[in-house]
C-alpha cells in the first residue's frame, strides 16, 4: 500500500488523473468493510464502483464495474446492458472490468465474449496476468497482464510478451496501444533435469545462476527419478539452495 502511496503522488504531482475499479483480490469479505481503494480517494484517485460506475475525463465517458463472481453474473450482465446504454451517448468510451471471458480464460471465466457490449472504444481489462490486444467493438480489447510472474504457467507469455502495462492514444479516431515492458524483481527459470544425469545437470543450472545480482526462483522438472525424491531435493538444495530464492521440484 505504501509503494502503491507513492506512485500516486507521483502521478498526482505530474496533473494525471487516475481511475481504479476492485478486482477479486480486493473484494472486501467483511460486512460494512470498504476496499483498499478508497484509502486513497484524497490522493485524487477516482474509485469506479458499484455506486459511481461512471466518470468524464474531458471528452471521454470511462464506465466500470469492480469484480463480480460467476454467481452474480445476472447482476453484472444487466449492469453491462446499462452501462453500454449510457456509452451511446457519447462519441468515446472506455470499458473497465476486472473479469475473466471466455475467449481468453478458458476456466471459471464470468462472462463470454458475445456478453461484452460492443459500442466501446476501448476495453481496459484486468484478471488475466498474460498480454492480450485484440480487436473489439469499435476500437481495442487489452488486459495489459500482471507486472509481476506469479505462476509458472505465466512463463511462455513472459517470454513473448514480457511483463508491463499500455499507454492508449485517444487522439485519433481509434485508440493506438502502446505496450511498455518492465522489469520484473528476480528471474524464474525453468529447467528439466535427468535424474540419470543429475550431478552434471545441477552443476550447469548452478553455472547460469551463480553471476545473478538477485537470487531467482527455480522451477525444476527431475525426470526418471527412481529413488528417494527427499533425497534427490536434498543434494539439490545443497549444492544451488544458497543460489536460489525458492526451488520448485516437480518429480516424474
Amino acid at each position: 500500500l505504501l509503494t502503491f502511496q507513492k506512485g500516486l503522488l507521483k502521478l498526482k504531482g505530474a496533473g494525471i488523473p487516475m481511475y481504479a475499479i476492485a478486482g477479486n483480490h480486493d473484494v472486501v469479505m467483511r460486512k460494512g468493510s470498504i476496499p483498499p481503494h478508497v484509502i486513497f480517494k484524497k490522493l485524487g484517485l477516482k474509485v469506479i464502483s458499484t455506486i459511481n460506475p461512471t466518470y468524464m475525463q474531458g471528452d471521454i465517458f470511462i464506465a466500470g464495474l469492480p469484480y463480480y463472481p460467476a454467481s452474480h453474473g445476472k447482476i453484472l450482465k444487466s449492469k453491462l446492458a446499462e452501462l453500454s446504454e449510457k456509452a451511446t451517448h457519447h462519441e468515446k468510451a472506455i470499458l473497465v472490468l476486472h473479469q475473466g471471458i471466455d475467449k481468453y480464460f478458458k476456466f471459471n471465466h464470468e462472462l463470454e465474449i458475445g456478453e461484452i457490449p460492443d459500442n466501446f472504444d476501448y476495453y481496459a481489462l484486468g484478471h488475466i496476468h498474460k498480454y492480450v490486444n485484440d480487436a473489439f467493438g469499435k476500437g481495442r480489447l487489452v488486459y495489459p497482464g500482471s507486472t509481476e510472474i506469479w505462476k509458472t504457467s505465466e512463463l511462455t507469455d513472459y517470454d513473448k510478451n514480457g511483463k508491463g502495462f499500455v499507454v492508449v492514444d485517444f487522439d485519433g479516431t481509434k485508440p493506438v496501444v502502446k505496450r511498455v515492458t518492465v522489469d520484473i524483481p528476480r528471474e524464474f527459470i525453468k529447467k528439466d533435469i535427468d535424474y540419470n544425469n543429475l550431478e552434471k545437470d545441477v552443476a550447469d543450472i548452478k553455472d547460469i545462476i551463480k553471476d545473478f545480482d538477485k537470487k531467482p526462483i527455480l522451477n525444476l522438472t527431475i525426470k526418471d527419478v527412481e529413488s528417494d525424491t527427499r533425497k534427490i531435493y536434498d543434494i539439490i538444495k545443497e549444492e544451488i539452495g544458497d543460489l536460489a530464492l525458492m526451488i520448485r521440484p516437480t518429480f516424474e
